[in-house]
């Protein structure tokens, strides 16, 4: 069984994100008897918590709704209820100490693309979103994300048929959500794509080589003629014009 660590927060000096509903559209699908998922949910979630719920549930998915911040942090609550920024990197540095477990952090945040970029460099799978997000469009790309889970699709299957504008009430042109996979090293001759490697063929080996295949298939061509020809017989005269004729 997979577990589902959400991590949700609110301050009170930050606009509604709505994590209480978006937790309860997950549980709605995920919490039944035949699912493979455990959600653990963690709201008002401080820093001292998502460090003690990491610790205490290892997770498989980490499942962020709240507030990002340009540049990549995103907002957890302090001790008051107020909004406290924690950076890209000091986030970077805390869910790789996790990587081994971690296959998906889902930050269903505003500007949290970035920050999902750069965990993608650590964790196999990461999904941020690139501009501003409306409570109500997050709400519907996470249930029809875990849906697409619960259906058993791949992670990457449930994220693109969520991401579609329509399923998720994106307006037309909108910038959907990301997904960032974990880059492996580039080796020579090779383009890296997330986790897809495709082999890079030189532009020119397209025009030359099928013209070195043509001039080597009429090289053959010719001396099948002239092996043909000298093998065969050679008539010499008496046989050409018969004895009679030299009588």
């Amino acid at each position: 069984m997979k577990t589902i660590l959400f991590l949700g927060a609110e301050p009170v000096d930050a606009s509604r994100a709505r994590p209480g509903e978006e937790l309860r559209e997950i549980r709605a699908l995920l919490d039944t008897e035949e699912s493979q998922f455990r959600v653990v949910p963690a709201t008002a979630a401080r820093w001292r918590d998502m460090e003690l719920e990491m610790h205490r549930h290892q997770p498989t998915i980490v499942h962020f709704c709240g507030h990002g911040v340009e540049g990549g942090g995103v907002v957890l609550e302090n001790r008051e209820g107020r909004g406290e920024i924690v950076s890209c990197d000091n986030l970077v540095r805390f869910f790789s100490a996790f990587a081994g477990r971690l296959e998906l952090i889902l930050l269903n945040a505003c500007h949290t693309a970035d920050l999902a970029e750069a965990l993608s460099h650590h964790v196999s799978l990461a999904i941020g979103w690139p501009d501003y997000l409306k409570g109500e469009v997050g709400i519907s790309y996470a249930r029809s994300f875990y849906q697409g889970l619960k259906a058993n699709l791949s992670y990457e299957e449930a994220h693109n048929l969520a991401a579609i504008a329509p399923a998720c009430g994106l307006p037309s042109g909108a910038l959907g959500p990301i997904l960032a996979a974990k880059r492996r090293p580039r080796a020579a001759g090779v383009e890296v794509r997330g986790e897809l490697e495709q082999k890079v063929t030189p532009w020119w080996s397209r025009v030359v080589l099928p013209l070195l295949l043509a001039m080597l298939l009429a090289s053959l061509t010719r001396c099948a003629v002239r092996v043909q020809s000298v093998d065969e017989p050679i008539l010499d005269a008496e046989t050409t014009l018969g004895p009679d004729h030299f009588e």
